[in-house]
């Protein structure tokens, strides 16, 4: 696992009044780990063991990105027949939406129907957001 902490994220989004649901379920992350043949990027598992992405329609008010339930992200990749990458996060309303491998220990992270990758990892990319520097 990388430097990533997961509840470093979780009270910066909760000292800008993010409302976050709670840690995902066994049933959740069975899911999870399901889809993707047992094979789940450690950042990822830990985040949603933290907190199972924000509560329905809340997001970061800087940066409009809301980070999705499993659940969520499941069935964005079903429905597109997405099978490698994971969607966990979304811009301004689903207009990007965050892709990662996990399977890969070191994937980087894009955004849904674009060619180059946004960062080299699932932890730059939350480094990123917090620090506000990601850009879109």
């Amino acid at each position: 696992m990388s430097d990533f902490d997961p509840e470093a994220l979780r009270d910066w989004l909760v000292d800008r009044d993010v409302r976050l649901r709670p840690p995902a379920d066994a049933r959740a992350t069975a899911a999870l780990f399901s889809a993707f043949d047992g094979a789940v990027h450690p950042d990822v598992l830990a985040m949603y063991l933290t907190f199972d992405g924000c509560d329905q329609g809340d997001f970061e008010v800087d940066s409009f990105i809301s980070i999705w339930p499993i659940e969520m992200g499941l069935e964005y990749i079903r429905e597109r027949g997405i099978r490698d990458q994971m969607a966990f996060a979304d811009v301004a309303f689903s207009a990007d939406v965050a892709l990662v491998s996990l399977m890969e220990p070191d994937a980087p992270v894009a955004w849904h129907d674009r060619v180059s990758p946004l960062c080299s990892s699932i932890a730059d990319f939350w480094h990123g957001f917090m620090r506000g520097d990601l850009r879109f």
